[in-house]
């Protein structure tokens, strides 16, 4: 599994993260899956149409706009 993180809290500071979520992810699983970290927004909305991974983390305004490629969409609403 290929997941997409957005460079929301900076390209280095979500790729240390991603390093750890990956690992995480892969022993929670059990199957190999690599987390990577878009170099910028405009990148994050072009692999969802593109399909390049399995899930892509995206905020809000990038769901709207990819809505149309996507199979689902899954949201979480903070109380």
């Amino acid at each position: 599994m290929r997941l997409l993180l957005p460079p929301s809290r900076g390209v280095a500071a979500e790729t240390a993260h991603a390093s750890r979520l990956a690992e995480w992810m892969t022993d929670w699983l059990g199957a190999p899956c690599a987390v990577d970290v878009a170099p910028n927004y405009a990148n994050v909305g072009q692999a969802v149409v593109d399909a390049t991974h399995d899930v892509v983390w995206a905020p809000p305004l990038i769901c709207g706009h990819v809505a149309g490629h996507v199979r689902s969409i899954l949201t979480a609403v903070r109380g």
